[in-house]
Parts: structure tokens; C-alpha cells; sequence
């Protein structure tokens, strides 16, 4: 059976030959600003989650190889962080873009913001020495303003 009936109605109405790439002048610049800039925030907030989850458990970053686990986080890690970073530079080509960037920007931003602040932690927890951060906790454990866990 090689005639179908949906190739039928392919040849009687062909799609229209047009590309994706709409002219630029057909955003309007409220848009294209609102929604790059919610776009740009919004993943911005996604690779720092994912940089500090993708960051060992251990002490710092540089005892990363003592254990497999943390190998495997900070590599998958790494890949997942190249991957976001390239979107940064996939712009959106077309009016409805940027206006589903402008809604999901407006409802996701906050929630992201609110993440990222959430999961962010001092630079020398990650790159520091260890003596460091553990006196740092004991202080905070002894006023009772920290928990057990980090």
C-alpha cells in the first residue's frame, strides 16, 4: 500500500513555504525586552541550582575524587551546566516566543529567585578550607541558630 490518503491532502494544500525566522521589526520592544530579560533570569537561576546541587557533599570541591558518588554528581553536573549555558544563546526567533517566555517568566521567576537564594551558600563552604567551616558551624550550633545539617 504506497497511496495514502494524508499524502493526498499534502499535495492538494501544501504547507506554506516560509521560514521560521520572522523579522525582527515584528516584536514589539516591550516584548522582546520583558521576555529575553524573565528568559535570561530564569535560566540564570536554573544553572546556579543545578551548579551548587551538582557540587560535592564532601568538604570542598577539591576532595571531589574520594569518593564515586561525588564524581558522578560534579560530572553530570558539568554537562547538565554546558547545556543550560548553550541555551543562554538560543534566542527565540519569533513574537509568540518571547510572549510564552513573558508568561512563564512572570509565574517561574519568583519561584526561581526564591531557589537559587535558597540553595546559595557562602563561596568558602565550597572552595575553603575545612577547619574554617567547621568552626563557623560549631559557633552557629552553640547559639543554637543552626541546625545539625548544612
Amino acid at each position: 500500500m504506497t497511496w495514502m490518503p494524508v499524502d493526498l491532502a499534502r499535495r492538494a494544500f501544501p504547507p506554506e513555504r516560509t521560514s521560521p525566522v520572522k523579522d525582527s521589526r515584528q516584536i514589539p520592544t516591550a516584548l522582546w525586552i520583558a521576555g529575553t530579560t524573565l528568559r535570561v533570569v530564569f535560566i540564570a537561576c536554573l544553572l546556579l541550582i543545578t551548579l551548587r546541587v551538582s557540587m560535592p557533599q564532601s568538604a570542598t570541591i577539591w576532595t571531589a575524587y574520594d569518593t564515586p558518588g561525588d564524581l558522578i554528581r560534579l560530572a553530570l553536573g558539568f554537562v547538565v551546566c554546558l547545556w543550560i549555558a548553550a541555551q543562554l544563546f538560543a534566542v527565540p526567533k519569533d513574537a509568540q516566543a518571547h510572549r510564552t517566555w513573558l508568561y512563564l517568566g512572570l509565574s517561574a521567576v519568583p519561584f526561581a529567585l526564591i531557589c537559587a537564594l535558597a540553595v546559595c551558600e557562602p563561596v568558602e563552604r565550597l572552595f575553603g578550607n575545612p577547619e574554617a567551616v567547621a568552626a563557623r558551624r560549631s559557633a552557629f550550633s552553640a547559639d543554637g541558630l543552626l541546625d545539625a545539617q548544612i
